[in-house]
């Protein structure tokens, strides 16, 4: 029942293969006539395929958040995994991207939009929690782990970066057989350019035909990538030659959440991403009446899946500026046992808090913070894979601790973004916060001939997605 829970919210995340991806490190385009303000930016190979694929840039986290009119700032964590190399051993290595873009000039017409923005950054190559972070999601989903293990890279490179979106109208008002009428008809021009200290070019162009009607968007184009200078060694070699091709790209966007795949004209190659886009939409104030709420988040980098009920009441004389919330929290997954790629602890937990909710500020009127106490109950245990496992097929569990469960208190931290233009009665809020977990005391238990201990404290970082009904 939980992996069925947990592949649901995956599909409505991750719904594509990952294994090449935007320029890392770049802002990601959006579609014709979305301002974004913000962005989440989820990857993965899981359902890609048909089946599992864990080779070459196999998961991404990133977010894209304009922090001022012409300022964005880029952040993007990749996991690159090689288990099955051309030449060489197999190994792993983690990618990180952090950068400032400035957007340099945009020039409108009456059919068309040119924008042209640089940046600078960093890009680090190491050991960064990607590892726990991909078989922590294989285990909560019932996946093999992947048992590579990381080549020995440690640098940190300088990136330059200009990126150019375009985006042109050929007719508006135009009328779809069997789809009715109102349509808007145009392109979308996108091209971006990566340079690194160390040598390294990325290199994105491509063209695309899209079709749109009020908050439905749905294009069909080419695009080519070129990777170039990776020869430091075989991981990032052999990622950077199956990014690189052309191929089809097609997509849709429906209100926030943006699909988009491509599929490389020679079959080596295919990469998909699901992204949230807030427009900065302003947050409707707080109404007299009951509010309800669902929320689901992923957390890393020990992954869990969770799941928030939510309620909220504001009386006739309550203070409309801060929102108020009781909420139930359930949430499930079977972490990696720190560095250990053979063992993991299954948990569960089940809290109760007390969530407020600030108003949004004057200057950024589409953005709040929150803050949460409860009190909870944890349950973990360890389990142990065959150490003779060969990586292939689904593991056998071979060694399983006792299970022990503690009260504990729980306190969440974060923002929220409106991601929505529509607030009554429903809205829509993507989410970026830390979790913690603090046990009334830690446990010990027998495993595998030895004590290990259980029930630490621990925080997480939790993206995620609100959905607030208000019943008036």
């Amino acid at each position: 029942m939980r992996q069925s829970f947990a592949v649901v919210l995956l599909g409505l995340l991750i719904p594509f293969e990952t294994a090449a991806g935007q320029i890392p490190g770049v802002t990601t385009p959006v579609p014709p006539g979305v301002d974004r303000t913000f962005e989440l930016v989820f990857g993965n190979d899981f359902l890609g395929r048909g089946g599992e694929f864990d080779d070459f840039r196999t998961q991404q986290l990133g977010l894209v958040a304009v922090v001022a009119p012409r300022w964005s700032v880029i952040l993007d964590h990749g996991v690159l995994t090689l288990t099955d190399p051309v030449e060489g051993d197999p190994g792993r290595l983690d990618q990180l991207n952090a950068s400032v873009g400035y957007r340099l000039l945009r020039a409108r017409g009456a059919w068309f939009t040119q924008d042209v923005e640089l940046g600078v950054g960093l890009r680090t190559y190491g050991e960064m929690a990607g590892a726990r972070m991909q078989n922590g999601f294989h285990r909560l989903v019932g996946a093999t782990p992947i048992l590579v293990p990381y080549i020995d890279e440690d640098r940190t490179d300088g990136t330059l970066w200009i990126t150019l979106p375009h985006h042109g109208v050929f007719a508006s008002g135009v009328r779809v057989p069997l789809l009715g009428g109102d349509w808007t008809l145009g392109y979308w021009g996108r091209g971006s350019s990566l340079l690194t200290t160390d040598g390294q070019w990325d290199g994105n162009l491509g063209i695309t035909g899209v079709a749109g009607r009020r908050w439905f968007q749905v294009w069909l184009g080419v695009q080519g990538d070129i990777r170039t200078g990776y020869d430091r060694d075989n991981v990032t070699r052999e990622t950077a030659d199956i990014e690189s091709g052309i191929g089809a790209v097609y997509g849709f966007r429906i209100g926030p959440l943006i699909l988009e795949s491509s599929q490389q004209f020679d079959g080596d190659a295919a990469y998909g991403q699901a992204r949230f886009v807030s427009a900065g939409d302003p947050l409707a104030g707080i109404d007299p009446g009951i509010a309800i709420g669902l929320q689901a988040g992923l957390s890393v980098p020990d992954v869990y899946a969770s799941f928030q009920a939510r309620f909220s009441r504001c009386g006739a004389g309550c203070d409309s500026r801060w929102r108020r919330t009781v909420l139930a929290d359930y949430r499930f997954g079977t972490p990696q046992f720190g560095d250990d790629v053979s063992t993991y602890v299954p948990t569960w937990q089940l809290s109760a808090a007390y969530e407020v909710e600030a108003p949004p500020i004057a200057a950024r009127p589409w953005l709040t913070g929150f803050g949460a106490v409860g009190v909870g109950w944890r349950e973990e245990w360890l389990e142990g894979l065959d150490p003779l496992w060969d990586g292939e097929d689904e593991p056998s569990v071979v060694t399983r601790s006792e299970a022990v469960g503690r009260a504990g208190l729980v306190a969440d931290l974060g923002l929220r973004v409106s991601a929505s233009a529509g607030q009554h009665p429903v809205g829509l809020m993507l989410q970026l916060g830390v979790s913690g977990w603090l046990p009334t005391s830690g446990a010990s238990v027998d495993f595998d001939g030895r004590v290990e201990r259980l029930q630490r404290a621990g925080i997480v970082l939790v993206p995620g997605l609100l959905a607030r009904v208000t019943l008036g």
